[in-house]
Parts: structure tokens; sequence; C-alpha cells
């Protein structure tokens, strides 16, 4: 990867990004041979040009041979005796987009709240423990809502770098849930042993779908 143009007396350092972490639960398509509509993406980080004039083409090296990409705008200027730096990761698969039609009509939301902290969702935990919470999941629709065959996968996540974990939703005991109704689902999540003060708490239904029923929280860890 390398710029076709532009002008930056520090010059232009390449350096490498590794690859994304592939999101649990997505479908991904094989770099080995893309079939019609998949996709493959390169993550690009440009930082710090203070020559004149800007780069306005940006060339891409295949094994095909090569692609050359407009540039439309230039990266901030931090240090003028500093070089630029242009950082690109490996080629990676884009998970496939889910259709409309798989939209679930569910809303999700952590039933706790953490005490001192208004409007807060979140829970307690000790690193290295599980933290138990609820999640409330309210029909939006003006239809009953049946899960299918099979119950749905859900994500947890708590950042730190942690993978995500992938678990499947014990829906069996829910034989429906009425308009604008809701049910309640016991979570426990692993808190990371080298966990410290306030981490988030993530959950995501279903993460194949459209638009997926999303919520955020808190875990306050205690030692």
């Amino acid at each position: 990867m390398r710029f076709l143009d532009g002008s930056d007396p520090a010059g232009v350092k390449p350096a490498a990004l590794p690859s994304r972490r592939p999101d649990v639960g997505a479908v991904y398509p094989s770099l080995r041979a893309l079939r019609h509509g998949e996709s493959a993406a390169v993550e690009i980080w440009w930082s710090n040009w203070c020559g004149s004039p800007s780069p306005t083409k940006l060339a891409l090296e295949l094994s095909t041979g090569t692609l050359v990409l407009p540039v439309d705008f230039s990266s901030r200027c931090d240090a003028p005796k500093i070089s630029s730096t242009l950082s690109y990761g490996p080629l990676q698969p884009v998970a496939e987009q889910p259709n409309r039609a798989s939209r679930l009509p569910l809303a999700a939301e952590i039933m706790e709240q953490l005490p001192g902290l208004k409007h807060v969702p979140g829970v307690r935990g000790r690193p290295g423990g599980t933290a138990v919470f609820h999640i409330v999941l309210t029909n939006t629709s003006g239809r009953p809502f049946r899960f299918g065959a099979d119950c749905p996968t859900y994500v947890e996540g708590t950042g730190l770098d942690e993978p995500s974990q992938l678990h499947v939703l014990n829906c069996r005991p829910v034989a429906l849930i009425g308009p604008r109704q809701s049910v309640v689902f016991e979570m426990r999540i692993r808190v990371p042993a080298n966990a410290t003060g306030s981490i988030a708490l993530t959950w995501t239904l279903a993460p194949t779908t459209y638009e997926p029923p999303f919520v955020g929280g808190v875990i306050l860890v205690e030692r």
C-alpha cells in the first residue's frame, strides 16, 4: 500500500495492523473464493500528515494487480518533524449482512441498576468470578411472539480486549411472549481476572439477525 502523490518532507512510514478478532456468532465468507455478493476488506489507519499537497490517490497492491483508490481527506498534522504513518492490516472477510426480514420484534433491558449510579444498569462482580444479572425481553409488536424450533444464541461481552462469550438462550420454558409483554432470563458472565474498577457489560440476542436486540451496562468490580 502506498500513496501515488502528495509530498511530506518527513516521509511516509508503513506499519502493520493486527488482524481483527471476528465477531462471535457472525458468518464469514471464505477468502479462498468470494462468491457473488460476498466481501473482504483491508483496515487502513493514516496518521500525522504535515506536508503539502496532501495525497489524492492510494495504491493497493493485490496479487491480481494494482487497485487505485481516491483519498478525499487528509490526516491531521500532529508532529511536523515526524514522518507520516500509513498502517494497514491483512485482507479479511466481511461478515454476511443479515436480511431485514430476520429482525426480531424484541427489546432487551438489564433489570439491575447499580446503587448510587442513577439510571446505570449493571451488577457487581469479583475478578475471575461470575456476575449474575437478569435480561428483560419485551415483545414490541402487536402480535404474539414465539421462538423458533431452535433457541437463539446470545453474546455477552466485558471489553478489556477479552473474547466475547457465546451461549444459547434457554427459551424452552417460554411458550410465547404476548404483545407488549415481557419475560425475564437469568444471565451469568465471567468477570476477567485482571478487571478493576468498572468495566463494560454488553448483551446481544441473535447476533446474526438484522439490528439484533442489544443492551449495555456496567460491571462494578470489587476485590
